[in-house]
């Protein structure tokens, strides 16, 4: 159990019915922590608590009593901010709003991306690629290795792609930040080959790296990709998927930088949803666990 003083804490400010019922609260999250080999409470973080609204969502507790049990550990959290042992309280405006939803569905797994890019991609290396699939191979690959929305795809200028650093710079927008990415290896020689050969004949050729109407481009794009893989729906659909790879080996903070998200709650969605995901598969195979 937490400290004792959070006791006293709670009881220069509620009556004694509230403070059992508050300390109650706290103890399901404790004994949850516990059960799990997670941190003492003080030391768990906004992703444990996460982790634990959903587990209690899959056990069939009700949002109220969800919400009412995170109040509690919020008040524990306020406790040690007051008293100097946290910076932030983890809990802050965290509330569970009904069903959980889902970002994406079906996403496509890491390598079901490679391939789709890999099976595309192969015809646009050859010298008799016509320079519409050369481009749009292009595009493809910085959404699988990237991550790039559509608005990105479209700001994107000469500028910002560095063949000799590997690496390519995605400006920041109204929505997204701006980071600096890694280039793939798979990519280098085609987007050598689309900035050198292949962008010029497309005119008009002024900065941007793909001129033209970029929804039309991935209009086309994902129509062909769908041919290789049903599976693929649109352009989202491709992102989002590429969001809950990077989840699987990335921490949240990382993952914000890599997708641009200005928001850290923007990559908890996709966060919830690979937890999701997992506890779905833990059914599947220990449906009696």
């Amino acid at each position: 159990m937490p400290e004792t003083s959070f006791t006293h804490y709670l009881a220069a400010r509620h009556r004694e019915s509230t403070l059992v019922e508050h300390l109650h609260n706290l103890g399901y999250f404790t004994r949850w922590l516990a059960g799990h080999g997670l941190p003492e409470p003080k030391k768990a973080g906004y992703a444990d608590l996460l982790a634990y609204a959903r587990q209690e969502r899959v056990r069939g507790i009700d949002v109220s009593t969800i919400n009412l049990r995170l109040t509690s550990i919020r008040k524990y959290f306020a406790f040690l901010v007051e008293t100097g042992t946290l910076a932030v309280n983890p809990a802050a405006g965290l509330h569970i709003r009904g069903k959980i939803r889902r970002v994406i569905r079906e996403p496509l797994t890491l390598a079901e991306l490679e391939a789709l890019y890999q099976a595309y991609s192969r015809q646009a290396k050859g010298d008799g690629a016509r320079p519409a699939h050369v481009r749009n191979a292009v595009i493809l690959g910085l959404m699988v290795y990237q991550g790039l929305h559509s608005g990105e795809l479209g700001h994107l200028e000469m500028g910002h792609i560095r063949l000799d650093d590997g690496k390519v710079y995605i400006p920041g927008g109204a929505r997204s930040n701006p980071r600096e990415m890694a280039l793939a290896t798979a990519q280098v020689l085609l987007l050598d080959k689309y900035l050198c050969q292949i962008r010029p004949r497309l005119g008009p050729v002024g900065e941007k790296v793909f001129p033209g109407n970029i929804d039309n481009h991935l209009a086309a794009l994902i129509q062909a990709l769908k041919q290789i893989n049903p599976s693929v729906r649109n352009a989202r659909h491709l992102r989002a998927s590429v969001i809950l790879e990077w989840l699987k080996v990335h921490n949240k903070r990382q993952v914000q930088y890599m997708a641009g998200h200005k928001h850290i709650e923007s990559t908890e969605h996709y966060a919830l949803q690979e937890m999701d995901s997992l506890t779905d598969q833990l059914a599947k195979h220990h449906p009696f666990g």
